[in-house]
């Protein structure tokens, strides 16, 4: 996918409860790892040899996530930080864990597709994570590396037709009902009615997207039926994920909708459409819910021109796939299902101030 999660402060620690429930046995262990079965319906799964050797000589194992794109100074850091505090406690079990982060500078699907091709090649990964770009443009690498015996996750984003062992990342549409609760509660403590609402999105043929806006649509319709939505999650509003384009997007059509009353964008965008709004004057008028959070998002909400924001926890998904490697390769265990979801974390008026402190603390040398 696109999905562009540059953003997200990552700032709330997952409980240990919740890490070991995301990975609970479904396969007979052995002695070395050697072998395995996931209980799904594309069968079963032979460990690398190579690996296999590594773990019955109590080796150093190395295991790699691939990112859509790594100059974001937000969510590499966020997968860093996650992977490298999975790795430093599993290291105590007595096998040394190396968990890297790789992907090209900006998104790029072809030079993505390219390393991970590098290192499956050179048998440097002995487990491997990937954020795609696009559900069915990566199957057939994450099935090649599936076929070598490198047990393979999604992260972030899914490619669930393809021979992944899970995927950990927000449940979309649960995370969109999410969001829809909490705008339906704000919503009634206001005393002016929430008329009319509006779909943007980076991408609107994206599935995760269209998941978001669906999980949305549903909680607030429920509550809220005479609420008019002026677009549908399969027909939004694309802005891209350029500034500029998202500027020119939300500008022509708030000025084309001057009587909208909320604009929901599913991605880090939305922060710039808080921006327009500001410059239209229609601060007070026309509000913002959105995913991702970084400064410009703590400003928005503190400025009450964005409602509230889903963080997506991205340390907390790189650090979920890094002990599902390590259950896997020492442990024999896989995931319970294929559908690892980390739950995300809402940030409003109520808590901006503490996300914002938690975010300067994981993030000392952002300078977004």
């Amino acid at each position: 996918m696109r999905k562009r999660p540059l953003v997200g402060a990552g700032f709330a620690v997952l409980a240990a409860a919740a890490l070991a429930a995301s990975s609970t046995s479904a396969a007979e262990p052995q002695a070395t790892g050697t072998s395995s079965t996931p209980p799904y319906s594309w069968g079963g799964f032979k460990l690398s040899p190579d690996i296999a050797a590594k773990l019955k000589a109590k080796k150093p194992l190395q295991i790699v996530m691939s990112a859509q794109e790594t100059s974001s100074p937000i969510a590499p850091a966020d997968y860093k930080l996650g992977l490298q505090r999975g790795a430093a406690t599993d290291s105590k079990g007595g096998v040394k864990i190396s968990a890297r982060l790789i992907g090209p500078v900006t998104t790029d699907a072809a030079q993505q597709v390219s390393q991970i091709e590098a290192i499956l090649n050179g048998k440097g990964a002995d487990c491997l994570g990937i954020q795609p770009v696009s559900e069915q443009g990566f199957v057939k690498l994450f099935n090649e590396a599936y076929a070598r015996g490198v047990p393979i996750f999604a992260v972030n984003t899914d490619a669930p037709h393809s021979k992944r062992f899970a995927y950990y990342g927000l449940n979309e549409f649960k995370g969109g009902q999410q969001v829809g609760s909490a705008f339906v509660a704000w919503a009634k403590k206001q005393s002016k009615p929430v008329k009319k609402i509006a779909f943007l999105t980076g991408d609107p043929a994206a599935s995760w997207a269209q998941d978001r806006m669906r999980g949305f649509y549903a909680a607030v319709h429920s509550a809220l039926p005479d609420v008019q939505f002026l677009d549908s999650p399969s027909k939004a509003v694309g802005t891209t994920y350029e500034q500029p384009k998202i500027f020119a997007a939300a500008q022509a059509y708030l000025q084309g909708h001057s009587d909208v009353d909320v604009i929901v964008h599913t991605d880090e965008g939305g922060s710039v459409v808080g921006d327009v709004i500001q410059k239209l004057g229609m601060k007070g008028k026309v509000r913002v819910v959105m995913w991702n959070t970084f400064p410009a998002v703590f400003d928005g909400i503190q400025k009450g021109v964005i409602v509230l924001a889903l963080d997506q926890a991205l340390d907390r998904q790189a650090e979920a796939f890094e002990h599902a490697c390590v259950n896997y390769l020492l442990h024999g265990r896989v995931p319970s299902g294929p559908i690892q979801a980390v739950p995300g974390t809402l940030v409003t008026a109520a808590n901006v101030a503490q996300a914002r402190a938690a975010f300067n603390k994981t993030h000392p040398h952002y300078g977004g």
